[in-house]
Formats: structure tokens, sequence, C-alpha cells
């Protein structure tokens, strides 16, 4: 998270790890391994829902390189979730 400017934290090569992403049309929240991280009323625009379908790890301009990228489990809520939902789902880790 920390070289991609948007947090500070740092992330270990080899280690799993949980990001929440929640977000509505007046706040975005990220949480990584279940705390808090980025709490935002400046709605990126990327985490926006698109009438033609949901798009993860996808970029339109071909920056990205995901060769070394692993994904166990992906969830999708019809909500934000809250704080407490999030640490709900981490005890159940």
């Amino acid at each position: 998270m920390g070289v991609t400017g948007y947090a500070q934290e740092v992330v270990n090569l080899n280690q799993w790890y949980r990001l929440y992403l929640t977000f509505n049309t007046n706040m975005q929240q990220y949480y990584l391994n279940g705390t808090r991280i980025i709490n935002s009323t400046n709605n990126d625009s990327r985490f926006t829902l698109h009438p033609d379908g949901v798009f993860f790890f996808a970029t339109n301009t071909g920056d990205v390189n995901f060769e070394n990228f692993d994904v166990a489990e992906i969830g999708m809520w019809n909500r934000q979730l809250s704080a407490e939902e999030i640490a709900e789902i981490e005890s159940g880790r």
C-alpha cells in the first residue's frame, strides 16, 4: 500500500493480507487486515460501479504488472459495510 501513495502501510512479499474497500457516494474506506487505513470523502472514480459490470484488478492504461499477484477470495456486498461488520468478518478468519 505504501508504494501506491494511498496509505503508509507497507506489505511484505509472500505474506497474505486482507484488503477491504468500502464505498458509497459520500465515503470510501480501506481496511488492511481489519484495521482502517483510509477514511476519505474524496471518492476515487476508480471505485464507482459501472453499468457494464464490475472490473477487478483491471487497468485501461496497461501500466500494471499482475504476474506476481494472487487473489484467493473476493466478496461483494450490495451496500457499504460498517467497521463493526469488517471486524466481525475478521474475527471469523
